[in-house]
């Protein structure tokens, strides 16, 4: 009995290997995607560890030691303000010329002329992507811990100047109380990340195999990551200019909505929909 039953359950197929996949990755084989992932868990751990030992919370009070000690905090944020600007554009940039170089190589024309289908190429377009970009990942989620620790250090020091006191009346109970609602923000900033960073691969993949000429598809690429970041900025700038210089009595949660809306919804589905367009004239 213990045979047949053997015998009658379906025997799983392994996942064939993706062949644009292969092909675009042939040659980078370092650093591999567990080496990465190390790469990320040591960054975090040393960038906490460092801003940790700078900071001198017995500094003697006064704006030049205020200065001093909020420093590796203030240069922390700015590097991580700039690595979330750039990533998208950096994935877009990644995804589109490769795309396109590899859509205008004779390798393409011998998929089109095998048994493969349109969904796999573009499916090994985007895995071949988020590989070549596992530095970006590394360089990006790696700051998200020491980005924590140094807003905290900088939200409490400002608090305690502006309290009038000075960088040693800066206490545990106090660093406590800002860092739960910063993790808050700085796990929905990271996520927004994501959300962008996965639009502009979806952009750079549609880019790539509409345009097959590498400076063409970059820099349309670019210039769809622009707008897509744009219009975020004009959703929670134009209401705050229009809550805070008009005085005007509106719907202050309005923008946190429309927020919602994009990133839950709109950008996601908008970069499958790139996906599946791409997808269905590739073989036109």
């Amino acid at each position: 009995m213990n045979e047949s039953a053997i015998e009658a359950a379906p025997i799983k197929k392994p996942r064939q290997p993706n062949p644009v996949y292969d092909h675009l990755t042939r040659r980078r084989k370092w650093p591999s995607v567990r080496v990465a992932a190390k790469l990320c868990i040591a960054l975090n751990l040393l960038g906490a560890i460092v801003l940790a030992a700078i900071w001198q919370p017995d500094a003697v009070v006064g704006n030049a030691s205020t200065i001093h000690t909020a420093f590796p905090s203030v240069v922390t944020i700015e590097l991580s303000l700039v690595m979330a600007i750039i990533s998208p554009f950096i994935s877009a940039a990644v995804a589109a010329v490769g795309t396109a170089r590899f859509a205008n190589d004779e390798a393409l024309a011998l998929l089109m002329l095998g048994k493969f289908t349109p969904a796999t190429v573009v499916r090994g377009h985007f895995e071949a992507a988020v590989f070549r970009l596992r530095l970006l990942w590394v360089a990006c989620f790696g700051l998200l811990l020491p980005l924590w620790v140094a807003t905290t250090i900088l939200a409490s020091v400002i608090a305690v100047v502006f309290a009038g006191g000075g960088v040693g009346d800066v206490d545990l109970r106090l660093m406590l109380i800002v860092s739960v609602p910063l993790a808050g923000v700085i796990g929905f900033a990271a996520l927004v990340g994501v959300i962008l960073n996965w639009l502009a691969i979806c952009i750079g993949i549609w880019v790539g195999l509409r345009w097959h000429k590498p400076s063409t598809a970059l820099t349309i690429s670019q210039v769809g990551v622009l707008i897509s970041i744009v219009v975020l900025l004009l959703i929670v700038g134009g209401w705050t200019y229009i809550n805070v210089r008009l005085l005007i009595n509106v719907d202050t949660f309005l923008p946190l909505r429309v927020l919602i809306v994009l990133l839950a919804f709109v950008y996601p589905f908008g970069g499958v929909a790139l996906l599946n367009s791409a997808r269905s004239r590739l073989w036109q």
